[in-house]
């Protein structure tokens, strides 16, 4: 063996450990990027981290940084002030070992066909005030437009930047309900908000009007994990119950949104 053999390997050897140290470096510099400081310790801790804003100033805490907030902030649901404003949102922090139990990686274009499988939601479970497991879907399907009630197949293949899209969704508690999907998708990002084309009702009253009520769902790819942005964001009329309600049920979906989500992998 040449004398020299030795000197290189540790070399190149150094050199592989530099480039991981960087690739891990660089995916928690990206994190800390992404996600307001006040919360950032709270994320990396515990996994998630929630911030309700209940009939008060709603403007968010927790939209990670990064150019698709021009988006949400130009989606926002207007408020009337005379009415009843709740906005719910969550950051989640999974790696990608922990998505797939160690089987492989995820990349954005499995995000991006799995939050536009549809279809998949069908079944969808949450779990309601008294810990019981119910169904939050019993339907599930994309429609070609709000005037065709038929399901189509699930459009979750190819870039999915700019793509619209038309849901229909039976929601065991407020009933069906049909959303307009607005997708954007860049390098790193996946970006997906439905607003309701239906009212929201409870017993025949109408509790969120059309066009009142968005659901953001956002991946972002750090290298070695996932963050996931949710949120609810409602305009709600003032009728009995809504500030019971209301509460209740936008903490269910959007958990219910994570956990089915992280089930897909």
């Amino acid at each position: 063996m040449p004398a020299n053999t030795g000197g290189c390997m540790k070399k190149l050897i150094s050199i592989a450990i530099a480039a991981g140290l960087s690739a891990c470096l660089f995916a928690e510099l990206n994190l800390k990027t992404l996600v307001n400081p006040k919360y950032y310790d709270e994320l990396v801790s515990k996994g998630e981290v929630t911030v309700i804003h209940d009939d008060e100033p709603d403007t968010s805490v927790l939209f990670p940084n990064d150019e698709t907030k021009k988006i949400f902030d130009g989606s926002r649901i207007k408020k009337d002030p005379k009415g009843y404003s709740y906005f719910y949102e969550s950051l989640y922090y999974k790696s990608k070992a922990e998505l797939t139990g160690g089987k492989g990686t995820v990349t954005l274009e499995d995000i991006a066909k799995v939050v536009r499988s549809v279809s998949k939601m069908q079944g969808m479970t949450y779990t309601d005030k008294n810990g019981k497991e119910k169904v939050l879907y019993d339907k599930a399907f994309m429609i070609a437009s709000p005037d065709n009630k038929n399901p189509i197949a699930d459009k979750n293949t190819g870039n999915a930047n700019n793509q619209v899209s038309y849901s229909l969704q039976n929601d065991t508690k407020f009933g069906l309900c049909r959303y307009k999907i607005n997708y954007y998708q860049t390098e790193n990002t996946f970006y997906a908000v439905l607003n309701n084309i239906d009212d929201y009702k409870s017993l025949g009253v109408v509790g969120i009007p059309s066009q009142n009520l968005n659901f953001t769902v956002v991946a972002y790819d750090c290298g070695d994990g996932i963050l996931v942005y949710l949120s609810s964001d409602a305009n709600c009329r003032v009728v009995p119950t809504i500030k019971t309600q209301v509460p209740e049920a936008m903490t269910q979906r959007i958990k219910a949104i994570y956990n089915w989500f992280i089930k897909q992998f």
